[in-house]
């Protein structure tokens, strides 16, 4: 497959600026908690290097303020539902070929899987959905907030139709 072919697949899979994704993220919502814990937290942050709202020369300038706030509890349980508005555009992704290294695979695994082209696709959506999640999202991964973890093994590969409004 080459960069314009890859180029083509990966819009009409995620959108552009003149289409939208076939796939529909609804919002990630709390389902429950570990035992023992609670739903939130609080979390503060200190920001070091300002002084009345302007850059510091060095740190022994620095006068802290902690900033508090509350943040969801690590062990907090959240549902993830996702749909797909049209199957087209991902049965490339069913081939093998366009994978590379340990993706690859599992892609000739969910292939050779039973159920139908749609499972498949369904499947495929979520192993990317899942490392994704357990890469991290949005801001603050890099301080170690935003990762998920697969609390469940049993997931609902399910095509259904649902009518427009």
């Amino acid at each position: 497959m080459n960069v314009k072919d890859s180029e083509e697949l990966i819009e009409s899979i995620f959108g552009s600026k003149n289409s939208s994704s076939p796939i529909i993220f609804m919002d990630m919502y709390p389902i429950g908690v570990e035992e023992g814990k609670n739903l939130f937290k609080g979390l503060v942050t200190n920001p070091h290097y300002y002084k009345e709202g302007k850059p510091v020369r060095d740190e022994l300038d620095v006068q802290p303020i902690p900033v508090q706030y509350v943040g969801i509890s690590e062990g907090t349980i959240f549902g993830l539902i996702s749909c797909v508005k049209d199957w087209k555009p991902f049965k490339p992704l069913l081939e093998p070929k366009v994978w590379k290294g340990s993706l690859r695979n599992l892609v000739e695994k969910l292939e050779k899987g039973n159920g139908t082209e749609e499972t498949k696709v369904l499947r495929l959506m979520a192993l990317i959905t899942v490392l994704t999640l357990r890469s991290g999202i949005a801001a603050r991964s890099a301080k170690g907030f935003n990762f998920f973890e697969i609390f469940n093994e049993k997931m609902k590969f399910e095509p259904k139709s649902f009518g427009v409004r």
